[in-house]
């Protein structure tokens, strides 16, 4: 309940609504009540912080990556960002084990140039071939195009990748990896952007081992 001073425009002491008033030395003050959260580990926020915690596990993996392949996506925000709210959206998944990532609907890169549609991977001791067709003139696809290469270790959740190496009209491009991954569990991904990296496209995923 509160109370005022001097009428209804006059100072007033107490609690009305969601405001408070109290007097100090030199008048009287006017606050709104703090907001205060019942429970702060409901069920429910505690899913979403362990889907959040594995999405940036997997995200760390490619920070410096995600610069370059969420750049266009990210549009006035941060690449980083944006890869780690579209890797939570899309990829995170529960299973018997507990969550874990659908790596098949991750994407390591996202935009709007025209992705290719013919192309795989093969994994050797040391390193991933990866071919393709190209399909230059497809969409907005330029045979200038840079392609992007991730190969993703499941198994240790580390990451190589490379931007450079090889440009959409050479349609094939190799990855090197370290050799004592050949017992591991591995996934590659192939994405491309444009010569000035203002566009990428979605990228490619092949299941290894």
């Amino acid at each position: 309940m509160a109370r005022t001073k001097d009428g209804i425009f006059g100072g007033f002491s107490g609690k009305i609504g969601n405001v408070v008033g109290c007097k100090g030395k030199t008048g009287y003050y006017v606050r709104s009540r703090p907001q205060h959260v019942n429970n702060p580990q409901t069920e429910r926020q505690q899913a979403h912080r362990g889907k959040f915690a594995v999405a940036m596990q997997f995200a760390r993996t490619l920070t410096p990556f995600f610069r370059i392949s969420y750049r266009e996506f990210a549009g006035t925000g941060q690449p980083f960002h944006a890869a780690v709210s579209s890797i939570l959206k899309n990829a995170v998944v529960e299973t018997a084990g507990g969550l874990s990532i659908d790596f098949e609907k991750a994407l390591v890169s996202r935009g709007s140039l025209t992705a290719v549609h013919q192309a795989s991977a093969i994994q050797t001791e040391d390193n991933v071939s990866f071919v393709w067709v190209d399909n230059n003139g497809e969409g907005n696809a330029a045979g200038t195009d840079v392609a992007l290469l991730v190969v993703f270790n499941k198994t240790r959740w580390e990451a190589v990748y490379s931007d450079g190496v090889a440009r959409r009209s050479d349609e094939k491009a190799e990855l090197g990896i370290p050799k004592d991954w050949n017992d591991d569990e591995l996934v590659a991904y192939l994405s491309f952007r444009s010569a000035g990296g203002e566009t990428v496209a979605n990228s490619v995923c092949f299941l290894l081992k």
